[in-house]
């Protein structure tokens, strides 16, 4: 990457290219739901709360549905049809206060499209790799 493309990603924070407020489910939503939400919102992803029940007592946890992983359960004869079956869990989580540099890699480290991003011990947006790559488009560009 260029000095010259790198540097957004070191100006710009989490915070600036999140999308917010997060759309979320409970895992038990079905997933026409999750679709219906996705169409809605205009977005690529929904987040799953869910609490995880063990030994050390009950704890909130998070998971991500993608559109990608509504299109494998779709054309799986016998596939899952709720959001807690598919998501992806653990999720990768930013702070609102990390540069666009910690994101990315954090995205690109875990093989994934979609970060959450937290201030304190709550989500309060999405990352995508398609907000990164909207930074690094050159504004105007009509092709």
């Amino acid at each position: 990457m260029s000095t010259t493309r790198r540097q957004p990603f070191t100006t710009l924070l989490a915070r600036d290219v999140m999308r917010a407020p997060i759309v979320a489910c409970d895992p038990a939503t079905e997933l026409s739901d999750v679709a219906d939400r996705m169409r809605r919102h205009r977005i690529h992803a929904v987040i799953v709360d869910g609490i995880a029940r063990g030994t050390g007592g009950d704890r909130l946890v998070w998971a991500v549905v993608s559109d990608l992983d509504l299109v494998r359960a779709a054309v799986r004869a016998d596939g899952p049809t709720t959001a807690g079956s598919v998501a992806a869990s653990p999720v990768v989580c930013v702070d609102v206060a990390d540069d666009l540099v910690t994101v990315g890699a954090a995205l690109a480290e875990n093989d994934c499209a979609h970060a959450v991003v937290t201030e304190g011990d709550r989500p309060v947006g999405v990352v995508s790799t398609l907000d990164l790559v909207a930074v690094l488009a050159p504004e105007g560009d009509a092709g």
